[in-house]
């Protein structure tokens, strides 16, 4: 079974890298980073962030919550019965 764990992500330290002397260094969220998939640049075409791309392709195309969870669990049920008919090991 798929599960996040956001809470796990990590600060980095990306002065530490090649050393990080004696003096305070900014920590970077990992979360924060990754929501821009490590993007430095913020100009407007990447004014959003990532995790906001399945939202506002759901409300282009008119997918619900409802039709996303028939999906979900369709591909559920074909990975179990691969599995059970030993086609996907």
């Amino acid at each position: 079974a798929g599960v996040e764990s956001m809470s796990n992500i990590p600060y980095y330290l990306p002065s530490a890298r090649f050393g990080a002397r004696l003096s305070n260094k900014e920590m970077v969220c990992g979360i924060m980073e990754g929501l821009h998939a490590g993007s430095k640049v913020y100009a407007p075409q990447d004014s959003y962030i990532m995790g906001m791309t399945a939202e506002n392709c759901a409300e282009k195309y008119g997918i619900t919550r409802q039709m996303q969870d028939e999906a979900a669990l369709h591909s559920q049920n074909n990975a179990e019965n691969s599995t059970n008919n030993g086609k996907f090991k």
